[in-house]
């Protein structure tokens, strides 16, 4: 036959004399919490180190960039094509739709751009795809550099 188990509610005695109290059912102790609390943070840490958050950003941001980058370009050529030289900041806003603005737009993260009768320039700098900066032909390895003539900056 299997063991049965009987559950008291009140202290009883055992045949050697000590005394046993049935221990309530329920709850963690305060070892199982800080056990668990600790691995689930040692789950999200690890986690964190693989996804890298920051660098998830720093992507967004730049392919954000890169894409601006190219609205620019299309209003510029597009102006070109019509006008035979190339616009200044405020015609250029005309042959577009919605100006694009730098993701952060504060201090060195800001879209520039030059031009000349027969050229011109736009300029981003880059969080996380700096190889593009450092490959693009322009005079500046740290900014991203499009444009029919890079050195105009």
């Amino acid at each position: 036959m299997g063991h049965r188990v009987m559950v008291y509610k009140t202290p009883i005695k055992n045949q050697t004399g000590f005394t046993f109290v049935k221990k309530e059912a329920g709850g963690f102790t305060i070892v199982e919490l800080i056990i668990s609390i600790s691995v689930i943070m040692i789950l999200i840490s690890g986690v964190s180190l693989i996804i890298r958050p920051g660098e998830l950003k720093a992507r967004a941001r730049d392919n954000r960039r890169l894409s601006d980058l190219n609205t620019f370009e299309s209003g510029v050529n597009q102006f070109r094509l019509e006008n035979d030289r190339y616009p200044t900041p405020e015609e250029l806003s005309l042959y577009m739709v919605k100006v694009p603005v730098d993701p952060i737009n504060t201090g060195m993260y800001q879209y520039s751009y030059s031009f000349s009768g027969t050229s011109y320039e736009l300029n981003a700098r880059l969080e996380y795809f700096t190889a593009y900066a450092a490959d693009d032909g322009g005079t500046d390895p740290d900014i991203y550099e499009v444009g029919n003539d890079l050195t105009i900056f």
